[in-house]
């Protein structure tokens, strides 16, 4: 077999045989849709206990479990992208290998909420930014 042949399959290229290297076949499903969907509710989840563990009144043996809460709100950018990447990787996917279903509206949903948390992250920046002008005059 010769790599460079056309007919040669994805997988026997260079003595990798591996499914990993073939594209998805039209009947399977598109995995990366569902952690598109998953990334893109997780994030307001992950922003929101942060948020509450932020506001909360608690005593001073309780401040660990505030500063172990922000921490997971860190995750919070890192699942908007995941949300946004996969959903477009899958996407394309649905488009080329299993048009007319393949997840495609779990792939378009995990993409609206990760936009939606870009957004949400520039819009705080920016009323952040307009406050503190304000309030140093």
């Amino acid at each position: 077999m010769n790599s460079s042949d056309p007919s040669t399959p994805p997988a026997m290229l260079y003595g990798v045989a591996s499914s990993l290297l073939q594209p998805a076949s039209p009947s399977s499903k598109n995995n990366l849709a569902l952690v598109s969907l998953v990334a893109g509710i997780s994030w307001p989840m992950l922003l929101g206990l942060t948020v509450a563990g932020a506001l909360a009144h608690v005593s001073t043996s309780a401040r660990i479990v505030l500063v172990l809460i922000g921490l997971v709100g860190l995750a919070a950018p890192v699942a908007v992208v995941i949300a946004i990447v996969m959903g477009h990787i899958a996407l394309s996917q649905a488009k080329r290998y299993a048009p007319g279903n393949a997840r495609r509206g779990f792939a378009i949903a995990g993409m609206v909420l990760g936009y939606l948390g870009v957004a949400l992250a520039i819009a705080v920046f920016v009323i952040a930014t307009i406050s503190t002008m304000l309030l140093q005059r």
